[in-house]
């Protein structure tokens, strides 16, 4: 009976040790143009990052068979129009969906989701205000996939950071 506490954190020691996934490591990716250094971290053993966009405002990230992908992509939110804000730019994006594809939409203060099924993939796009910029992240995927990718969709837009051009976070 005495050795019970004991047995039992040498179990939770090697649950927590063995137990975790290692081959999830997420890497940092990182684009710069003109206005900053934008950054988000990947499961660099899920995806793989391909060329990044000529205007340095975006990259897009493929799944090991080609077959699922997520775009990261930054807009300058400062340099608009007053008049375009969240809910404008939640609203013309809504117009790239059908109304029947779509599944899920919600819009907040500073973020807004649109998520269903078009051409036979699932998508989830999140885009977010942070730092006057309008950040990003549409995930396209197989069925087959969702698991896997729901997963993601948790994690991704929460690993994002903006830094100026000197590395100092905004």
């Amino acid at each position: 009976m005495k050795y019970r506490p004991i047995l039992f954190i040498i179990i939770l020691f090697a649950v927590c040790i063995f137990g975790q996934n290692s081959n999830n490591r997420y890497k940092e990716y990182c684009f710069s143009n003109n206005y900053g250094n934008f950054c988000i971290a990947y499961p660099e053993n899920i995806l793989i990052p391909q060329r990044e966009a000529d205007a340095h405002d975006g990259i897009v990230f493929l799944s090991k068979n080609k077959k699922n992908s997520i775009t990261f992509f930054h807009s300058m939110y400062y340099l608009m129009e007053p008049e375009w804000n969240i809910d404008f730019f939640y609203k013309n994006n809504l117009k790239e969906y059908t109304k029947t594809s779509i599944r899920y939409k919600k819009i907040g203060k500073d973020f807004y989701v649109i998520s269903g099924k078009e051409k036979g993939k699932i998508f989830y796009r999140k885009s977010m205000v942070i730092a006057k910029n309008l950040l990003t992240v549409l995930f396209e995927y197989q069925e087959k996939d969702k698991k896997l990718f729901d997963g993601l969709i948790s994690k991704l837009p929460n690993t994002i950071r903006i830094y100026d051009l000197d590395m100092q976070v905004k």
